[in-house]
């Protein structure tokens, strides 16, 4: 009887790498079963109607806030500081003297709005 041919040891490497390989392979790419709420959730989280609406409802409560903020005064608060080295010459026209200047100024400017023809109402409704 003929004996079984007996695999070199360079060959059960290979062949239990690429068994191992495949079996890996497959937890790797299995996927996951889903029931049909979890579907229907998923469906509901990415539709992009719903995310639309989401959007717009944050932007409308946004330009909400804006309306009520336009009622609100504006204040503006400028400081102005500078120093001026003027150069005058002397009698005898030979010499220089140079005189310091300093210069402050400051504004504050307020306005509020009197009348929108009544857009600052409608906008905060």
């Amino acid at each position: 009887m003929n004996k079984p041919a007996k695999l070199k040891p360079k060959m059960k490497t290979r062949s239990h790498l690429f068994i191992t390989l495949i079996l890996i392979s497959n937890l790797v790419f299995a996927q996951e079963k889903w029931s049909l709420e979890k579907c229907l959730s998923h469906a509901n989280e990415n539709n992009l109607q719903i995310l639309a609406a989401r959007l717009n409802e944050q932007t409308q409560e946004y330009n909400y806030k804006i309306a009520g903020n336009q009622q609100l005064p504006d204040v503006n608060v400028s400081l102005n500081s500078g120093l001026v080295f003027e150069p005058q010459m002397l009698s005898n026209q030979a010499d220089y003297q140079y005189s310091k200047i300093f210069q402050n100024s400051g504004s504050l400017i307020v306005s509020a709005p009197l009348s929108n023809g009544g857009m600052l109402r409608l906008n905060k409704e």
